[in-house]
């Protein structure tokens, strides 16, 4: 049985990371670890930062996963049609899965980098008196 609170608590983790992960990678990053960046972030924005694209990423990842596994159980009826214990064969109904959603999530994964680092970038633009367009 699936614990439900488990998954929760894991996806919880994971957006923490992925915020702090995007604005280490931008360019010119002010921050110079990953625990400085979450330290600076809480304190300039709130626990409100690195939740800010959740209900983006649910809605792009509930879809993408559902219609992923349909597309690996139909590639498995091809591959693998007497569903016996073969690696290769599940690595290539995934492979196959993956490739076909790809460009469905690619330009979904552009709204949830912008979602994540545009308060960040607000600030920025604020103390140098600037505005953002």
């Amino acid at each position: 049985m699936v614990n439900i609170a488990h998954i929760e608590k894991k996806i919880k983790v994971y957006f923490v990371f992925s915020v702090v992960k995007q604005r280490i990678q931008m360019v010119n990053s002010p921050y110079k670890g990953i625990l400085e960046c979450a330290r600076r972030t809480y304190h300039a924005e709130g626990l409100q930062a690195f939740y800010r694209s959740y209900t983006t990423q649910l809605t792009m990842n509930v879809p993408f996963q559902s219609i992923h596994f349909i597309t690996y159980e139909m590639c498995q009826n091809f591959t693998n049609p007497d569903r016996g214990y073969n690696p290769a064969m599940h690595m290539t109904s995934g492979a196959i899965a993956g490739r076909l959603l790809g460009p469905i999530l690619c330009p979904n994964l552009g709204i949830v980098l912008e979602i994540g680092t545009l308060v960040w970038l607000e600030n920025i633009l604020d103390e140098a008196g600037l505005q953002c367009i």
